[in-house]
């Protein structure tokens, strides 16, 4: 797979456990498999009505609670409106990380905020690179 790869899709409603430890997360209706994308945790950007913003994307099962099912989701920095039904665009530009198993939401979270703080940096390190 070769990036940057923009994905573009609908926000359908999910289970909303993201939002009950802090990182609410965007589920994207849109059919992918692992031959066009590595299972796992990028750093992004993401369009949401002509703004773009920072972003977590996962792609693959929800390991926590034993889905093998893949999914598509997106954690937005700095977010918090309603953007159900609407279309969005994803573009992944770094793969940072594959799925992990977690035994707890504590240890996923724990898990997450690291991955914040690794798409942060690199986001301080890719706008000096373009500045």
């Amino acid at each position: 797979m070769q990036l940057p790869l923009t994905i573009r899709g609908k926000v359908i409603h999910g289970e909303q456990v993201g939002r009950t430890i802090g990182f609410p997360t965007a589920n994207i209706d849109v059919a992918l498999d692992e031959t066009e994308i590595d299972a796992g945790v990028y750093v992004g950007t993401c369009t949401v009505a002509e703004k773009r913003y920072a972003c977590l994307p996962y792609f693959g099962p929800r390991l926590i609670f034993g889905e093998t099912k893949n999914v598509f989701e997106v954690y937005i920095f700095d977010f918090d409106k309603d953007i159900y039904n609407k279309e969005i665009e994803i573009t992944l530009l770094q793969f940072q990380r594959g799925p992990i198993q977690v035994n707890s939401l504590e240890e996923l979270k724990t898990l997450l905020e690291s991955d914040k703080e690794n798409g942060q940096t690199f986001f301080q390190d890719y706008s000096e690179e373009t500045s």
